[in-house]
């Protein structure tokens, strides 16, 4: 009977210490060659800063990174336990949820099941944005950037329109963006989200240095193209930053 007693208790414990286990947010960003995620399904409990505000006033959706990597966060009519949780930018979170894998983009998510699966641990500095180039928004293996928070430098609208800036209240899925000059190739794509307060200000004066989200909108496997960016808000845009030339110096 004592070990019966005994077996019961260890196997608690273990249940309890994997629940609280962290793990880092790359591991769930981990994939095979066609972009398809390794753990898909399993259950796992991440720390992170908030790194936007939530972006669907129909349901829980917003972006957490971590020293590794960055993740989005959906759960379906569950918007409210943004603002019950007293989330914001830069909040520090802790949050345990079910890996799934948006089959009509390719993007990494993780669901909690409950509110209470949501833990506010205070404030924390914001992630300093990786550095990217156009390259890394086309296609290709750049499954590990997906969720995080990213910068490119020197950024101009493209002359290859697709979408135009939006009006307040609009999206905006394919603004052509391009590097060094409005006719530089590649292109890639900027996504303009209603939800932030970008549609409600006027097109920035180009180029622009912009800040944004990495994300994915592939419509089927393998997913390995169709990567762009979604700036959090209009103070993403900042102006370049002049490269002095030493060799007049």
């Amino acid at each position: 009977m004592k070990k019966r007693i005994i077996l019961i208790a260890i196997m608690i414990l273990c249940s309890v210490s994997g629940f609280s286990q962290i793990t880092n947010i790359s591991v769930l960003n981990e994939s095979d060659s066609n972009g398809v995620l390794t753990h898909i399904n399993s259950y796992y409990t991440i720390r992170g800063v908030v790194t936007t505000i939530n972006l669907d006033p129909g349901r829980l959706q917003f972006y957490v990174q971590d020293a590794t990597g960055g993740i989005l966060l959906d759960k379906a009519a569950s918007s409210g336990w943004y603002t019950s949780k007293n989330l914001a930018v830069g909040s520090d979170v802790t949050i345990y949820g079910q890996l799934i894998q948006y089959t009509g983009s390719g993007m990494p998510e993780l669901t909690p099941t409950a509110e209470s699966d949501i833990t506010k641990n205070g404030t924390a500095a914001l992630p300093t944005p990786q550095t990217i180039t156009i390259s890394d928004l086309g296609d290709g293996d750049h499954f590990a950037l997906r969720g995080k928070l990213v910068r490119l430098l020197n950024v101009y609208k493209s002359t290859a329109v697709v979408d135009t800036w939006p009006t307040s209240g609009n999206n905006a899925n394919n603004f052509i963006i391009a590097v060094g000059s409005v006719s530089a190739t590649p292109t890639g794509i900027m996504r303009i989200d209603k939800d932030t307060d970008v549609d409600d200000n006027p097109e920035p004066t180009w180029p622009k240095d912009v800040t944004a989200i990495y994300i994915q909108y592939d419509a089927s496997s393998p997913y390995t193209s169709t990567y762009e960016l979604t700036p959090r808000a209009i103070s993403d845009f900042i102006a370049v930053t002049p490269v002095r030339d030493w060799a007049f110096y």
